[in-house]
């Protein structure tokens, strides 16, 4: 694709947006195959690279039982992210999950809150909180 490899940590410090937000500039015309390629790897790998930090459980399930409704909003690819999820068994937790591609518009629109939201009951105010992994 003409680029040198990035190392993990420049990749870790690069990457914000979504595949459809950021290959384009990345990859020009031919973004759409550096997505397949880069997919392809992924689907392989992305099960087996999966650890779950200390305690995480405890806290979703708490936060369950106590009512607090929970979903993911990632700029990964939704399907990708579904499995990850699914996999964990976390989904008894997580109400709905919405990753790249699920709404109109990836983050940071508001378009996959919106659908994380949608059916719930729930809408965007003050009480809702939203935590991540990166600084905006």
């Amino acid at each position: 694709m003409g680029h040198d490899p990035w190392p993990i940590d420049k990749t870790r410090s690069n990457v914000r947006r979504s595949m459809r937000d950021s290959f384009p500039s990345l990859f020009g015309e031919k973004w759409k195959e550096a997505a397949e390629i880069f997919l392809s790897h992924v689907r392989r790998n992305h099960l087996e690279t999966i650890y779950v930090l200390d305690y995480v459980p405890e806290m979703l399930s708490h936060f369950h039982q106590v009512g607090i409704y929970l979903g993911v909003v990632s700029n990964k690819n939704g399907v990708l992210l579904r499995e990850e999820v699914e996999f964990l068994n976390w989904n008894k937790w997580i109400s709905k999950t919405v990753g790249a591609n699920d709404a109109v518009r990836d983050k940071p629109d508001k378009a996959p809150i919106d659908v994380v939201l949608d059916g719930s009951g729930i809408s965007r105010s003050k009480e809702v909180w939203f935590v991540g992994d990166a600084i905006s």
